[in-house]
């Protein structure tokens, strides 16, 4: 059961289908409510219904979460929410994409040097680039993480321009038993884990 000091993952209903998960801690739970400060700001409306994931023991879960206006405002990126129904297994942890924007992983897009890596599933990642790329292009990528080395030719899936003019990138490494799809799930893994454990000596 969640309490507080619990790490938290959100995954937040996304109308490309992609399954990012946001890192967070609960930090108060009042009348059923549990308020869960975040890595991030989340632009989260009232009703909106999420899924909370966590650990129970050495078990990866998942829950059903409905967001709730908050009464008051606070100083970090907090998010309430009302827990709907009983954690589930989530067994497949590896098919997620994980929300790394503070790990300050850096990966060469073609030419390009030090694209600043957001998030990184199974299957591919995200980057943030200065060059524009062709939706469809197949581009050469390349990013290590604690050993876990990826190289790839990545095809860009999604692209959206963000207000300082760089533009955010999802790339997909096709091949599914590559060593870059190996890296790939071994970095999503690794870093689900440690931001656990920071988040768990954080709280």
């Amino acid at each position: 059961m969640l309490a507080v000091g619990t790490p938290v993952f959100l995954l937040l209903p996304d109308s490309s289908k992609k399954r990012v998960l946001h890192p967070g801690k609960v930090v108060e739970i009042t009348q059923g409510i549990l308020i869960a400060q975040m890595d991030e700001p989340l632009a989260l409306a009232d009703a909106t219904e999420v899924v909370a994931f966590h650990t129970v023991g050495n078990n990866f879960v998942q829950q059903g979460a409905v967001v709730v206006t908050l009464s008051e405002a606070r100083e970090y990126y907090a998010v309430a929410l009302k827990l709907v129904g009983e954690p589930a297994s989530a067994e497949q942890r590896q098919i997620y994409r994980v929300s790394v924007p503070t790990a300050d992983i850096r990966a060469r897009i073609d030419r390009e040097v030090n694209c600043h890596v957001v998030d990184v599933s199974s299957e591919g990642f995200a980057a943030v680039t200065r060059q524009e790329y062709k939706i469809g292009s197949t581009v050469k990528a390349s990013f290590n993480f604690e050993g876990n080395d990826v190289q790839a030719d990545a095809r860009v899936q999604t692209m959206k321009r963000r207000s300082d003019g760089k533009y955010r990138y999802g790339f997909f490494v096709a091949e599914k038993k590559s060593p870059a799809r190996k890296a790939l799930a071994a970095i999503s893994i690794a870093m689900q884990r440690q931001q656990l454990k920071r988040l768990a000596g954080a709280a």
